[in-house]
């Protein structure tokens, strides 16, 4: 049986679980999609030089960006995720697998789940929640 986690830091600022829980999963992605606002200028021009492809007609308001698993991606976007207000810089991260999303972080970080996971994974991601997070398993 799989199961799914979803958690929300709310107001809590921590992000320290960012980078364990997309390493962890980075592994089983066949590719990283992300989410930004069209006012989001400096971001826009900085994922457009990685990006295998991006999407405009999706959702007017937002760039949508798709980028293949390289070393230089997830230097770039796994160790230099965090802007300069402690956030992650993107509205929505996602990793997929064959289209599917395995894994999505959104509202600049503040709420992250992870799908088909085990029941041993989801006390491994609860080790890095920040505390007093909203939880759920599913």
């Amino acid at each position: 049986m799989s199961y799914g986690i979803y958690f929300s830091t709310g107001l809590i600022s921590n992000i320290d679980y960012w980078k364990p829980l997309i390493m962890e999963y980075i592994e089983e992605a066949d590719g990283i999609r992300i989410d930004c606002w069209n006012d989001e200028e400096q971001i826009i021009y900085d994922l457009k030089e990685l990006c295998t492809d991006l999407d405009l007609e999706s959702n007017c308001n937002m760039h949508i960006f798709k980028f293949n698993i390289s070393e230089k991606v997830i230097n770039e976007l796994v160790y230099n995720a965090i802007g300069h207000d402690g956030n992650i810089k993107w509205f929505s991260f996602f990793l997929t697998r064959n289209n599917d999303i395995i894994l999505s972080s959104s509202h600049y970080g503040k709420e992250f789940s992870i799908e088909g996971i085990s029941k041993e994974e989801i006390q491994f991601i609860k080790y890095f929640i920040p505390k007093g997070s909203s939880i759920n398993i599913y």
